[in-house]
């Protein structure tokens, strides 16, 4: 039988790379170009009464020393998109703008919410904290 008995042979360098080049670069593209969602939390916030979307809602976290610091701000269509190495664990969020009430949650509440309502102040100045009952 041919080529059973012998020494095997190495495919040639030729192969290799068209193996490289039809396989693995495909495969890589497909994993860089689909985005990660493990590594950033995104959503959106929306008017409560009006229900249409709230852009440059500053989203902040407190840090130990008592300080907020900006950790995101929503775009035009009222979206967030914050890479989670931002995000301290157990510190608690608020999302702030003025003419709207200023929400306060718990890190594990934002990170498990994709979509936050935002209620209206009575005098169109930033209010008082406003916790979410939901």
């Amino acid at each position: 039988m041919p080529g059973t008995s012998g020494p095997r042979t190495r495919r040639p360098p030729a192969d290799r790379a068209r193996r490289i080049v039809h396989v693995v670069l495909p495969a890589m593209a497909m994993l860089v170009g689909s985005g990660c969602t493990e590594f950033s939390h995104f959503g959106a916030v929306y008017d409560r009464e009006a229900s249409g979307s709230i852009n440059g809602v500053i989203i902040e976290q407190q840090r130990p020393g008592g300080a907020w610091a900006r950790i995101g701000e929503t775009d035009g269509k009222g979206a967030w998109n914050i890479f989670k190495h931002k995000i301290s664990g157990g510190l608690p969020i608020r999302l702030r703008k003025p003419g709207y009430e200023t929400v306060v949650m718990n890190e594990n509440e934002f990170l498990q919410q994709s979509q936050i309502l935002m209620t209206p102040s009575a005098e169109g100045q930033p209010g008082q904290a406003y916790t979410d009952p939901f």
